[in-house]
């Protein structure tokens, strides 16, 4: 009886292998999806130093493994579609040889394509090695695309699950020789074929690593990659013209590959690689017809205008004024509301100084960049108004994985302000984030780690992401549902959340003071004025003292955080709080003497409390009541002993 057919094929083109070829491999291993339900088709592109060699070991031990070899072709391409043809999945997913998967992926995105009834799954890919995190085409999960936009077709890379079917039945095959951008060649026929796509969010699938030394970053031939990348533009062009599905798609080839050269870019090159920048655009221009123009940013409609009128010396002069342009972002109160933790904070638009980018009013009441005369005169105020962009306009906070680069959108919300200066408008944005560590991460919890905050404002065109700026978080402790959460300032001056203590401790953070103690009969309390309470919580530790360790938890009492440390009383000044493996700072480390141990009226006479109150006299005698407590625990010792 025939073996099944796999739920899931993945097909690797492998060449000259890195290291992390182990990494994928690893992660294979680790897939949820039992290995009998998918199968891994490596192909070696005729690699030159025993990557082979090395897969078919790997393969030795591998049921889900096949290795095979063909004659070097150059590029990814022909690999593909060779795994492709000996693929039996029902779905076929590509993985570059330096990547890897997370555990869950294969069997999230096959489920997630079976339930939906999709040919193609765009799921949450991560990328290692850009500074910026927080690809729009993440921020929510698409069951089945009812509209095609620049934002959903974001991530053009072939790190996607495709109905197996689906490409047999089209034809559908990576251009093959050293083809440059054949992803974009690839996904283009697969996008003009289908609107059966659907983007998966919820869970990240797919690490995609980023370095000097990969296919991404090497250099090209300037006319072979242009003439590819206009052989790329033919499935989309096949399009009924006019429709919306051909128009979002021509705009994200536009602004990815013409309009982004165009941008700060731009005025770094040199002349002569500008001169034949300015003539390839303008022989490709046909294919993005004015009409476009309607769907691009506020910065790319007056690149866009500027390259249709043939103004070059003027698009150099924007260049030059467009470069540094970014989002400046300041949080400037940062603190637990009930369970989240509520950002809120403003910014403004500003140039490479930092200088506020000013805007001024056209005729009809709309709002334009105050430019110089030359660029005024050569951009109408029907292009460059940017009106509507701000009534859009809302900052994107992002918070992102310190450890894996895992990153998720904050619910968020903003208002535009201005004021004016000097004549001129300034524009700026108010904004409040709510950061939920148990539902951050698309509804479910935030893993242990500590996770840095980015800000950036795309409607406006200027899409650099940075780290948010912010003023020092008096009230950023929390023990919420069970973990320690700190919201702090780094060092640089941005906000971060330490999640499970990995660099901050929430009892250094909360610098409890004398009058915070108390001591119990059986334990001494430290309560936590300054740490927010959210959800059941007990998180078991110890004190570090001068005598030795002391068991002690973190617990929440109603809406109180408390520090307890078992036995009658120790000496806390000087001693460290150790939770999750890390050390606190000193306790008590501030001025008010230390409270001695307070006797009950009446002692019940226990052996235990007998051993309990002698330690207390012994660690008390440094303290300046030492002497009275050491005495009044040995007349309590005494009464006990005469009285069994």
């Amino acid at each position: 009886m025939p073996a099944q057919a796999p739920k899931v094929s993945v097909v690797v083109a492998a060449y000259n292998s890195p290291p992390e070829l182990d990494g994928l491999v690893a992660s294979l291993d680790a897939q949820s999806l039992p290995h009998d339900e998918f199968e891994a088709i490596f192909v070696d592109d005729g690699s030159s130093d025993g990557t082979l060699d090395r897969l078919r070991r790997l393969a030795e031990q591998r049921s889900y493994m096949s290795v095979h070899t063909i004659a070097n072709s150059g590029w990814p391409g022909r690999p593909r579609n060779v795994g492709t043809a000996a693929a039996r999945g029902e779905y076929v997913f590509y993985a570059d040889h330096d990547d890897y998967l997370f555990p869950e992926a294969l069997e999230r995105m096959a489920a997630f394509a079976r339930a939906h009834r999709l040919d193609v799954v765009h799921p949450k890919e991560v990328v290692e090695g850009w500074s910026a995190p927080g690809w729009s085409a993440w921020r929510r999960e698409v069951d089945r695309l009812a509209e095609w936009t620049p934002t959903v077709i974001q991530c053009i890379t072939p790190h996607k699950l495709y109905r197996r079917a689906f490409l047999d039945e089209h034809g559908i095959a990576f251009p093959e020789g050293k083809v440059r951008l054949e992803d974009f060649s690839f996904n283009a026929w697969v996008w003009a074929t289908t609107d059966a796509v659907g983007i998966f969010a919820s869970y990240p699938c797919y690490r995609w690593m980023l370095y000097e030394d990969n296919s991404h970053k090497k250099g090209f031939d300037f006319e072979s990659y242009w003439n590819d990348f206009e052989a790329s533009l033919q499935p989309l062009l096949d399009l009924p013209a006019g429709g919306e599905k051909r128009k979002h798609l021509l705009v994200r080839w536009y602004r990815s590959r013409i309009l982004e050269r165009l941008a700060g870019i731009y005025s770094t090159y040199g002349a002569t690689h500008r001169l034949r920048l300015d003539r390839k655009f303008t022989e490709l221009l046909p294919y993005f017809p004015p009409e476009l123009d309607a769907l691009l940013s506020a910065a790319d409609r007056l690149r866009s205008h500027l390259l249709r009128a043939g103004r070059f010396d003027a698009l150099l002069a924007l260049s030059a004024l467009d470069r540094g342009m970014r989002l400046e972002m300041k949080a400037t109160d940062v603190r637990w509301r009930n369970g989240t933790l509520d950002i809120r904070g403003n910014g403004t638009l500003v140039d490479r100084d930092g200088l506020p980018v000013r805007f001024v009013e056209t005729p009809d009441g709309g709002l334009r960049r105050d430019l110089p005369a030359d660029l005024l005169e050569a951009l109408p105020d029907a292009v460059a108004d940017v009106t509507g962009d701000l009534e859009r306009a809302v900052p994107h906070l992002v918070i992102r994985d310190r450890t894996d680069s895992v990153d998720w959108f904050l619910p968020s919300r903003g208002d535009v302000v201005s004021w004016k200066v000097d004549g001129a408008t300034v524009v700026g944005f108010e904004f409040t984030a709510q950061l939920d560590p148990q539902t951050a991460a698309f509804g479910d919890k935030l893993p242990e780690a500590v996770w840095d905050v980015f800000a950036r404002l795309p409607e406006l065109g200027y899409t650099a992401t940075h780290r948010l700026k912010v003023e020092p978080v008096p009230h950023g402790a929390a023990l919420h549902h069970g973990r320690q959460a700190i919201a702090y300032r780094t060092k640089p001056g941005y906000l971060a959340l330490d999640l499970g203590s990995s660099v901050r401790t929430v009892v250094g953070t909360a610098q409890p003071g004398a009058t915070d103690v108390v001591r119990r009969p059986t334990a001494t309390e430290v309560t936590l004025h300054r740490v927010h309470a959210a959800g059941p919580t007990r998180i078991a530790g110890h004190l570090e003292t001068a005598t030795g360790q002391v068991p002690a938890t973190l617990e929440n009492r109603g809406t109180t955080a408390v520090l307890r440390v078992e036995g009658v009383a120790h000496r806390l000044q000087g001693s460290r709080a150790v939770f999750n493996g890390r050390r606190s700072a000193p306790l008590l480390d501030g001025p008010g003497p230390e409270p001695a141990v307070a006797l009950p009226a009446t002692v019940d006479a226990r052996p235990q409390l007998v051993r309990d109150l002698l330690a207390a006299g012994r660690t008390l005698a440094e303290s300046p009541s030492g002497q009275r407590a050491r005495r009044a625990a040995g007349r309590a010792a005494r009464r006990l002993r005469k009285g069994r």
